[in-house]
Order: C-alpha cells, then structure tokens, then sequence
C-alpha cells in the first residue's frame, strides 16, 4: 500500500506509516524527517509530521522518533569514548617491557617510586634514562599520581612538569629526568 500526502493529511493509511512516509518521493514533510534523521540526535521531527496523522499513526510515529533518537544517542555515546579507560595490569607491562630488553629495578617497596600506585610500582631503565610507572586502580587514582608527581617535579625543575608526566588508563608515569623520548619505549607496552 502506498502513501500520499495532501493538504496536510495522510491518504491510504497503511499500518507502516514511518516506512510509507520515507518512501513517499519528494513530500515536504518526508524531506524533514529524512533530514531529521540525518542530522544527528539534535533535531527533532518536524511538527507537520507529528500532526498531519492522527490515531493510532501518530502514537507509532512519536514511538519511531523517539526510538530513533535513543540509538541515535547510544550510538554517538558509544563512538565517543562511552566506555571505561582501559586498565593496565603491572605484571603484563613488566613482561612487555622485559620481552624489549629493557632493564627493571625494583620498585616494590613503599617509596621505591613516589607516588606509589595501590596495584603497584615498575622503574624501567631507558637508556641513561628511568621512568617510573604507578599502576591505580582507576584512572582517577592515576590522575591523582600525576598530579602528585608534577607538583613534586615542578619543584625539582624549577618550571612546569607537564611534558615530563604522563596518565594511560589506570597508569601515571613520568620521567625522571629531563629527556621524554624514553616514554616511547614504555608507551609501546601501554596499548
């Protein structure tokens, strides 16, 4: 059954109304829901859509745009980092980090690495360099560590820390020294 759109009304109602009105060619009103649809979760359907039908057509109407809109926003959520920052376990790293030769002291005491991060602590030898990691158990604890750490190195360096601290996930780390191309080494285990 097919659709037609005169004066504002809808003729030959089939139960499929939303499918009949995106097919219908060239009606003002199916240019606006289709473009509706198009533009993302901040438009809405036109009201001439919404009134043009009545009954039954119209609750099936309002039920499809407002179906569309929630897979509109879970879609958008989903593609816009919508799940939780990846979390990074201290003894896969070590053995990333062992499997690229690089060298590890230990770092499992308190105060070995400061901050300490509550699921544990790498120092990684890079070179001449050491950067050192503290492992959170979320990534608000992470950040906390860096936070930590850029006030301690500000104060060491007598400038701003933030290229020489770093977050990933559940991860703070930072360089000990001045020379960030050590990070490269460490971040390879950090995918």
């Amino acid at each position: 059954m097919t659709a037609s759109l005169q004066g504002g009304e809808l003729r030959d109602r089939p139960t499929g109304f939303l499918s009949a009105l995106l097919s219908h060619p060239g009606g003002s009103a199916t240019r606006r829901l289709v473009l509706a649809q198009s533009a993302g979760p901040a438009r809405a359907l036109p009201l001439e859509v919404l009134f043009a039908v009545q009954g039954k057509e119209r609750h099936a109407v309002m039920r499809a745009a407002a179906a569309i809109t929630l897979i509109v926003l879970a879609l958008t959520v989903a593609g816009c980092g919508g799940g939780a920052a990846k979390r990074y376990e201290a003894s896969e790293v070590r053995g990333c980090l062992v499997d690229r030769n690089l060298s590890l002291k230990p770092a499992d005491l308190p105060g070995d690495v400061a901050p300490d991060g509550s699921e544990g602590d790498l120092a990684v030898h890079v070179g001449d360099n050491e950067v050192d990691l503290a492992f959170g158990k979320d990534s608000s604890e992470a950040k906390s560590n860096a936070q930590e750490e850029k006030a301690a190195a500000s104060v060491a360096l007598g400038a701003n820390a933030d290229a020489y601290v770093r977050t990933k996930g559940n991860v703070a780390y930072w360089v000990t020294g001045t020379d960030t191309s050590a990070f490269d080494s460490v971040e390879a285990c950090l995918k």
